[in-house]
This record gives C-alpha cells, structure tokens and sequence, in this order.
C-alpha cells in the first residue's frame, strides 16, 4: 500500500460512517473508486446531468449550489474533508438535484454507482454501516432544508 493510499484510508477513518469500517472495509471502499484532483471553482458535476457516482472529500472543500432563474448561483452549502456529495445516485435514477463546484483545491474519491453496487453485494456488514450512514447525512441535510425554507416562507408572509 503506497503512502498516499494509507492516509487516504487514514482520512476516511476519521469520519463518520467511514470510521466505523474495518481497514480492509475501507481499503475495499477506497479501492472501488478513483481519485480526481480538482482546482479552486472547477465544476465536479452539473445540476440536471445522470447521477451515476458519488464522491468523498479527501481534502479541500466543495460548493454544493443551484441556478436560482434571474438571480444566479445560490450556495446551499459548503462541505469539508470527509463528507461526501452526490449519494442520492446510490439511491434513485434521478437527474442531479444541484451542482458541486470546487470551492478551493480538492481531491476526491469518486466512486461509481456499478462499483458501490458491487461493494455492497458483497460486503454487508460495510455496506451497512456505509448506507446507513448516507442516510443519516440525507435525513440531516433535510432537516436543514426544512428549517431553510421556514425561514424563506416568514419573511415571504412579511410581504
């Protein structure tokens, strides 16, 4: 195993749902997928296209937006080393709901659906730990939409 590959998987270990894999889960993990290297606002994929992979933040950030008509690019969030984007491909066939541009210089480990698929065909116990986890990070991400939109609809109601 080559130096940048042992602190990559160091990396995904220090974050949740990663850190809860064994080492040779993780290799498996890391393994499946390919690492891309990303300048600063650089586009990772476009609201709209197929989602078919998904990607893990090695290091930088990356801007998770949307192209509001008349106003122009809106952030929704910025993520860090360690969360993922674009986990929603695992789940359905349904066109990107928004855009991921880099935000500063990043690395990514970007895994194809076909590869996850496998991954998850056979290993269980990983596969568990792994889906659960996207889905903690779906239902949070929703909660925070939520709370985005109480807020848009108040201030809406003032007018």
């Amino acid at each position: 195993m080559s130096a940048d590959h042992a602190g990559d998987i160091n990396t995904l270990k220090r974050f949740f749902p990663f850190d809860r894999l064994k080492k040779e889960e993780l290799e498996a993990l890391y393994e499946s997928g390919e690492i891309k290297e990303y300048s600063a606002d650089e586009m990772i994929l476009n609201e709209g296209d197929v989602g078919d992979y998904f990607c893990i933040i090695l290091s930088g950030s990356i801007r998770i937006s949307t192209l509001i008509p008349e106003v122009g690019e809106e952030s929704l969030s910025i993520l860090y080393q360690g969360d993922f984007f674009g986990e929603m491909a695992l789940l359905d066939d349904a066109p990107r709901a928004a855009a991921a541009i880099s935000h500063t210089d990043a690395e990514l480990l970007i895994i194809q659906k076909n590869e996850f698929d496998k991954l998850v065909d056979h290993n269980n116990p990983a596969a568990y730990w792994i889906l659960w986890g996207l889905a903690k990070k779906l239902s949070q991400r929703l909660r925070e939409t939520d709370q985005r939109l109480k807020a848009i609809l108040a201030l809406i109601r003032r007018f």
